[in-house]
């Protein structure tokens, strides 16, 4: 069963007042950011605020921290200040090869060890968000026991080939290749669903519910948010509709009774039932019972 969160919300780590919001924060997962958030001149103090957040509220909520890049000065100091006991995992930003992922995982099992954190309980994603890494989304994706998910960086990357962004209108076809690229290798790797990246304007929730559900329909099982605002858009377009829950509840029945008389197709609503679509019914009902039981531990 794949680790359902639709919903991740950055909070700048070197932003004391942001960080002070978190335990009134809904997201299903909030992200320290000790990258783009904060400038070179503050690394070490957004460091330390995010290691005493991640303590704090770590217990209480689901803290990813997105550490700078592996071609960064940066990357050692943020691993060795942030794997303390409550941090949910790693968001390796601009990953671009598979042996970035290999060490950045070296490093944290060697501070699980230290910091007495049970082994492989650290998640690590990796964004791609150049095009050299989408390009070796396989490869990165498979790097490591402990790489849950892939996450798109549409911002660098847009700069890189030279896209706007945001999208004015119709998002490009070299974004939908991209994010595309991420579904593929997460679903042949057998990963869980790719997230997709922000939505830069915090006031067009119009065009972030058409943008969210883009990414949906292409495979995302999540999208990350910069203001709280957002979430609760993206949370509505990545759960299944009451619609969708009785559809996939007639598909299983129908198929289920088909099946048991030796025939392995049905016809619901005029249109044919078979082992994928009853497939597809039965991991719409799986979500939406691993989204409740998550809701009972919350």
């Amino acid at each position: 069963m794949s680790d359902k969160i639709p919903t991740m919300l950055f909070v700048p780590a070197g932003d004391p007042r942001k960080l002070q919001k978190i335990p009134d924060l809904e997201a299903d997962a909030l992200i320290l950011d000790l990258e783009d958030a904060v400038a070179h001149t503050r690394k070490a103090e957004a460091r330390i605020a995010a290691t005493h957040a991640i303590t704090e509220h770590g217990q209480g909520n689901r803290i990813f921290v997105r550490i700078n890049a592996f071609n960064t000065p940066y990357l050692f100091d943020d691993l060795d200040q942030v794997i303390v006991p409550g941090l949910a995992g790693i968001l390796l930003p601009k990953a671009e090869a598979a042996r970035e992922v290999e060490k950045v995982d070296w490093l944290i099992n060697n501070l699980e060890k230290k910091r007495g954190i049970p082994p492989q309980s650290v998640a690590l994603y990796a964004i791609l968000e150049t095009p050299r890494g989408i390009l070796k989304a396989l490869e990165i994706g498979g790097a490591s026991p402990r790489l849950q998910r892939l996450c798109f960086g549409a911002g660098d990357f847009s700069l890189a080939v030279n896209l706007r962004w945001p999208p004015a209108g119709i998002q490009s076809p070299t974004l939908t290749i991209a994010k595309a690229s991420l579904v593929i290798a997460s679903s042949a790797l057998g990963l869980d669903p790719p997230h997709d990246s922000v939505y830069p304007d915090f006031h067009d929730l119009d065009r972030l519910a058409q943008e969210a559900q883009e990414a949906r329909d292409l495979g995302f099982g999540g999208k990350h948010a910069i203001h709280p605002g957002q979430i609760e858009v993206i949370r509505r377009v990545f759960t299944s509709t009451a619609d969708e829950i009785t559809w996939a509840q007639r598909v299983i029945e129908a198929f289920t009774k088909s099946e048991q008389s030796g025939v392995a197709n049905v016809a619901v609503d005029g249109r044919l039932v078979d082992y994928p679509v009853y497939e597809r019914a039965r991991r719409v009902l799986e979500q939406v019972l691993s989204a409740s039981e998550q809701g009972e531990h919350d």
